[in-house]
């Protein structure tokens, strides 16, 4: 109370009397400080909580008691010379300039566009009314109550606030909802994956082998070939518990798959894995990828090929982030093995292919680099040539 009092003595002595007298020391130094001159200050008035505001012909300053601020053109406030200062009933400091009258809400200064560069000498007010003195005479403008004090106002905010937070929550929601059913749907098609991967025809198939090894008193070749097969399917189990494998692990898993294949077709064809850059054997790529474009070269590829086939597999660098793998084979094409297809039907369904792509997508779904598959047939290239390339850009990290 005694601060407000000694500031109402203060600001009474702004600007009529403040030269005659005896007014704090302190409060003359800032002034001087700040580079404001006694007779330079044109009005002055003082808020509810003890703040002095002093206007000048060169800008307007707030006292706190303690320091002074400036109020400029970043602030709001575009015209410096101020005629006038007041402070409404509502708690608003008003400012008359040469360039209309100014209001501070929230720290900005706001024109009042009705009267905009007019120059204004005052500001009043009654009951009803704005009083503004300006250069063409006495302004009236009647009192509306704000928008933003309004009951309605504040309502419509609340309501926008809960749609806002309605809409934020729906949208954590679903985002969530696509997520579990991404992984739901990822862990289902891996599931597939393996289970193509040790699907009943290649057991079968393999135990038919041993069966005939031993029927022919082949105990090595049997025994060699048992344990082939024990590890590719350990190597299978043990890499379906991951997301992703070193390229080394897909490598050698490949290996067992295809000499297992070409024993049970008597070595009916060759394959050869090259490596073409000796950084990328530790990189990490998705599991259980290549080997459904593998054993689809094989079935579809050369199984029906009269003469010795070959499946070539190609690794390399495309730079640190991806590795490009082509699987090519010298088999019947693509053509053919469809025309084959339709007529065996019912004897082999493969679902490889259709499980591998579904996989794919998931996979890009949410990945930067992308998988991508392009597969070329031979033939078109070189009439003398059959068979197909596959080429997988695959990505891959340092594990």
């Amino acid at each position: 109370m005694l601060h407000y009092l000694k500031s109402l003595i203060l600001v009474s002595l702004f600007p009529l009397t403040l030269l005659a007298q005896n007014i704090d020391d302190k409060l003359i130094e800032q002034l001087i400080e700040i580079g404001l001159t006694l007779d330079s200050i044109t009005t002055s008035t003082v808020d509810d909580k003890g703040r002095i505001w002093i206007g000048s012909n060169d800008g307007l300053w707030e006292f706190d008691g303690d320091q002074f601020r400036e109020y400029t053109y970043k602030d709001g406030l575009f015209n410096k010379n101020i005629h006038d200062l007041y402070y409404s009933s509502s708690g608003q400091i008003w400012a008359a300039t040469s360039g209309g009258p100014f209001t501070l809400i929230d720290g900005h200064f706001y024109v009042f566009e009705p009267l905009k560069n007019q120059k204004i000498f005052s500001v009043s007010e009654n009951a009803t009314s704005w009083l503004f003195h300006t250069e063409n005479g006495l302004r009236i403008f009647n009192k509306e109550k704000h928008f933003l004090d309004s009951f309605g106002y504040k309502i419509a905010v609340f309501i926008l606030i809960v749609m806002a937070i309605t809409i934020l929550i729906i949208w954590a929601l679903r985002r969530f909802k696509a997520n579990v059913e991404w992984k739901t749907d990822l862990i289902r098609v891996e599931q597939e994956a393996l289970l193509a991967q040790m699907n009943p025809h290649f057991i079968f198939n393999s135990l038919n082998s041993v069966q005939k090894y031993i029927l022919a008193s082949e105990m090595e070749s049997a025994n060699s070939y048992l344990q082939k097969f024990a590890g590719m399917m350990r190597k299978v189990l043990e890499n379906s518990s991951q997301s992703v494998v070193t390229l080394s692990e897909e490598i050698s898993t490949l290996e067992l798959y295809l000499e297992l294949e070409s024993l049970r077709f008597d070595n009916g064809f060759d394959f050869e894995i090259h490596v073409m850059d000796d950084d990328i054997w530790q990189l990490e790529i998705p599991t259980m990828l290549i080997h459904t474009f593998v054993e689809n070269a094989v079935w579809h590829g050369l199984m029906k090929k009269e003469t010795r086939g070959k499946i070539d597999i190609r690794f390399s660098k495309i730079n640190n982030k991806l590795i490009l793998c082509e699987i090519e084979d010298n088999g019947i094409g693509r053509k053919k093995a469809a025309e084959y297809k339709s007529i065996e039907r019912a004897k082999h369904k493969s679902k490889g292919i259709e499980i591998v792509n579904k996989r794919i997508d998931l996979l890009n779904f949410k990945a930067r680099n992308k998988i991508t598959c392009e597969t070329i047939d031979l033939e078109k290239q070189h009439p003398d040539q059959t068979g197909t390339l596959v080429r997988l850009q695959i990505p891959a990290v340092l594990g």
